[in-house]
Protein backbone atom coordinates (compact mmCIF):
# COMPACT_ATOMS: atom_id res chain seq x y z
CA UNK A 1 0.00 0.00 0.00
CA UNK A 2 3.42 2.66 0.70
CA UNK A 3 4.47 1.85 -2.24
CA UNK A 4 1.15 3.13 -4.48
CA UNK A 5 1.07 6.09 -2.43
CA UNK A 6 4.68 6.81 -3.16
CA UNK A 7 4.48 6.36 -6.71
CA UNK A 8 1.31 8.22 -7.19
CA UNK A 9 3.02 11.29 -5.16
CA UNK A 10 5.70 10.77 -7.61
CA UNK A 11 3.42 10.66 -10.43
CA UNK A 12 1.80 13.97 -9.31
CA UNK A 13 4.84 16.11 -8.91
CA UNK A 14 6.14 14.60 -12.16
CA UNK A 15 3.17 15.64 -13.58
CA UNK A 16 3.14 19.23 -11.91
CA UNK A 17 6.89 19.76 -12.72
CA UNK A 18 5.90 18.82 -16.33
CA UNK A 19 3.43 21.44 -16.63
CA UNK A 20 4.89 24.25 -14.98
CA UNK A 21 7.74 23.90 -17.58
CA UNK A 22 4.96 23.89 -20.14
CA UNK A 23 3.69 27.26 -18.83
CA UNK A 24 7.20 28.69 -18.23
CA UNK A 25 8.23 27.77 -22.63
CA UNK A 26 4.55 29.27 -23.43
CA UNK A 27 5.16 32.28 -21.24
CA UNK A 28 9.15 32.39 -23.21
CA UNK A 29 6.95 32.24 -26.42
CA UNK A 30 4.73 34.74 -25.78
CA UNK A 31 7.42 37.41 -24.68
CA UNK A 32 9.91 36.36 -27.58
CA UNK A 33 6.90 37.49 -29.71
CA UNK A 34 6.03 41.03 -27.67
CA UNK A 35 10.09 41.91 -27.85
CA UNK A 36 10.21 41.18 -31.47
CA UNK A 37 7.05 43.78 -32.45
CA UNK A 38 8.07 46.29 -29.55
CA UNK A 39 11.65 45.95 -32.11
CA UNK A 40 9.47 46.60 -34.67
CA UNK A 41 7.90 49.56 -33.54
CA UNK A 42 11.40 51.14 -32.20
CA UNK A 43 13.93 50.02 -35.18
CA UNK A 44 11.46 49.00 -38.19
CA UNK A 45 9.79 45.99 -39.69
CA UNK A 46 12.39 44.41 -41.74
CA UNK A 47 15.44 45.33 -38.88
CA UNK A 48 13.01 42.98 -36.30
CA UNK A 49 12.23 40.19 -38.70
CA UNK A 50 15.41 39.98 -39.38
CA UNK A 51 16.68 39.86 -35.91
CA UNK A 52 14.09 37.35 -35.13
CA UNK A 53 14.70 35.57 -38.18
CA UNK A 54 15.92 31.34 -38.28
CA UNK A 55 18.34 30.99 -40.72
CA UNK A 56 16.12 28.44 -42.28
CA UNK A 57 12.78 30.40 -42.70
CA UNK A 58 9.90 30.79 -44.52
CA UNK A 59 7.35 33.30 -45.35
CA UNK A 60 4.08 33.37 -46.71
CA UNK A 61 2.58 36.42 -48.18
CA UNK A 62 -0.39 36.92 -50.08
CA UNK A 63 -0.17 36.31 -53.64
CA UNK A 64 3.30 35.28 -53.52
CA UNK A 65 5.14 31.83 -53.59
CA UNK A 66 6.71 30.87 -49.95
CA UNK A 67 10.14 32.71 -49.43
CA UNK A 68 12.82 30.63 -48.36
CA UNK A 69 15.73 31.15 -46.42
CA UNK A 70 17.00 34.39 -44.20
CA UNK A 71 19.79 35.43 -47.27
CA UNK A 72 16.82 35.64 -49.79
CA UNK A 73 14.23 37.73 -47.03
CA UNK A 74 17.26 40.12 -46.44
CA UNK A 75 17.80 40.46 -50.73
CA UNK A 76 14.44 41.09 -50.47
CA UNK A 77 14.40 43.92 -47.93
CA UNK A 78 16.90 45.66 -49.53
CA UNK A 79 14.65 47.28 -51.95
CA UNK A 80 11.47 47.35 -49.61
CA UNK A 81 12.46 50.46 -47.24
CA UNK A 82 10.25 49.98 -43.98
CA UNK A 83 10.17 53.70 -43.06
CA UNK A 84 7.28 55.44 -43.68
CA UNK A 85 5.13 53.02 -41.79
CA UNK A 86 5.10 51.28 -38.25
CA UNK A 87 3.90 47.28 -38.30
CA UNK A 88 3.05 45.93 -34.25
CA UNK A 89 1.28 43.21 -33.43
CA UNK A 90 -0.21 41.28 -30.26
CA UNK A 91 0.32 38.53 -29.33
CA UNK A 92 -3.21 36.53 -27.94
CA UNK A 93 -1.82 32.73 -27.69
CA UNK A 94 1.20 30.65 -27.52
CA UNK A 95 1.33 27.15 -27.46
CA UNK A 96 4.63 24.80 -27.68
CA UNK A 97 5.78 21.26 -28.17
CA UNK A 98 6.48 18.98 -24.98
CA UNK A 99 10.37 18.75 -26.46
CA UNK A 100 10.46 22.68 -25.13
CA UNK A 101 12.42 23.89 -28.79
CA UNK A 102 9.23 24.31 -31.19
CA UNK A 103 5.97 26.46 -30.49
CA UNK A 104 3.81 29.34 -32.11
CA UNK A 105 2.35 32.51 -31.25
CA UNK A 106 -0.98 33.59 -32.95
CA UNK A 107 -2.69 37.22 -32.31
CA UNK A 108 -3.39 40.76 -34.01
CA UNK A 109 -1.46 43.04 -35.66
CA UNK A 110 -1.46 46.62 -36.94
CA UNK A 111 -0.15 48.70 -40.18
CA UNK A 112 -0.43 52.44 -39.76
CA UNK A 113 0.93 55.18 -41.85
CA UNK A 114 0.65 58.83 -41.39
CA UNK A 115 -3.61 58.66 -42.68
CA UNK A 116 -4.60 54.93 -42.65
CA UNK A 117 -4.09 51.72 -40.32
CA UNK A 118 -4.85 48.23 -41.39
CA UNK A 119 -5.60 45.13 -38.76
CA UNK A 120 -5.39 41.46 -39.77
CA UNK A 121 -4.53 38.31 -37.56
CA UNK A 122 -1.29 35.95 -37.75
CA UNK A 123 0.43 33.26 -37.15
CA UNK A 124 4.49 32.84 -36.07
CA UNK A 125 5.78 29.60 -35.61
CA UNK A 126 9.17 29.04 -33.73
CA UNK A 127 12.32 27.17 -33.22
CA UNK A 128 15.10 27.37 -30.87
CA UNK A 129 17.96 27.83 -33.03
CA UNK A 130 21.46 25.95 -32.34
CA UNK A 131 22.08 28.68 -29.98
CA UNK A 132 18.82 27.92 -27.82
CA UNK A 133 17.07 31.24 -28.67
CA UNK A 134 13.97 31.31 -29.86
CA UNK A 135 14.05 32.29 -34.03
CA UNK A 136 10.88 32.40 -36.37
CA UNK A 137 10.67 29.96 -38.55
CA UNK A 138 7.45 30.61 -40.34
CA UNK A 139 5.33 33.57 -40.44
CA UNK A 140 1.80 34.51 -42.46
CA UNK A 141 -0.89 36.59 -41.95
CA UNK A 142 -4.02 38.22 -43.12
CA UNK A 143 -5.76 41.46 -43.77
CA UNK A 144 -9.19 41.99 -41.67
CA UNK A 145 -10.94 41.29 -38.86
CA UNK A 146 -14.11 42.10 -39.81
CA UNK A 147 -17.09 44.00 -38.16
CA UNK A 148 -15.33 44.89 -34.74
CA UNK A 149 -12.29 45.75 -36.03
CA UNK A 150 -12.90 49.65 -35.20
CA UNK A 151 -13.15 48.11 -31.99
CA UNK A 152 -10.03 46.10 -31.78
CA UNK A 153 -8.11 49.23 -33.26
CA UNK A 154 -8.86 50.75 -29.72
CA UNK A 155 -6.63 47.77 -28.31
CA UNK A 156 -3.23 48.89 -29.88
Amino acid sequence: MKTKIIILIYATLLFSCKQNKQEQIVNELLNVDKEFSALSVEKGKNHAFLTYMHKDVTILENKSMPIEGKETVAKMYENEPDSDYTLKWKPLRATAAASGDLGYTYGMWMYSTSDTSLLGTYITIWKKNEQGAWKFILDTGNVGLGKDEEKEKEQF
